[in-house]
């Protein structure tokens, strides 16, 4: 009787677990094809991303980060609608520290994005400067 007792524990993790894993594959899908659409595939190329990135594109690998971070806290609910504390406690933790990395791993990527934009800009202020000397020296 005590194991009935886990049943419903049982049943409302499992189809907490299946809607969660069905929401993660629809994000993963929208997040790549959104990804495809605005071009980051091409930027990635022109940046020289894609030579590193040989087998993944960088939507897709956007996507499986979208899907992991809805699959995670997801995976967290449906142990603790468990009530193992065991497992529940633990991952909670590692939950939070992930969520109060977020901000600043964005940050960071902010910061990054705009020093390499700027970098173009100054190297191509300096090629410009380049040819017009050039242009100038030629008879």
């Amino acid at each position: 009787t005590k194991a009935m007792g886990y049943i419903p524990n049982i049943l409302g993790a499992t189809l907490l677990l299946l809607v969660g894993m069905l929401i993660a594959k629809l994000t993963r899908t929208i997040v790549t094809n959104l990804s495809v659409s605005l071009g980051v595939n091409r930027l990635a190329d022109k940046v020289g991303l894609g030579a590193v990135l040989s087998e993944r594109r960088p939507s897709d690998i956007l996507g499986i980060v979208a899907y992991a971070l809805i699959l995670f806290p997801v995976l967290v609910a449906s142990f603790d609608t468990l009530d193992i504390d065991a497992v529940t406690q633990p991952a909670s933790q590692v939950l939070t520290k992930i969520t109060s990395l977020i901000p600043g791993f964005l940050g960071a990527l902010l910061i990054l994005g705009i020093s390499y934009f700027a970098a173009k800009i100054a190297s191509g202020d300096e090629n410009n400067k380049n040819a017009a000397k050039d242009e100038e020296q030629q008879p």
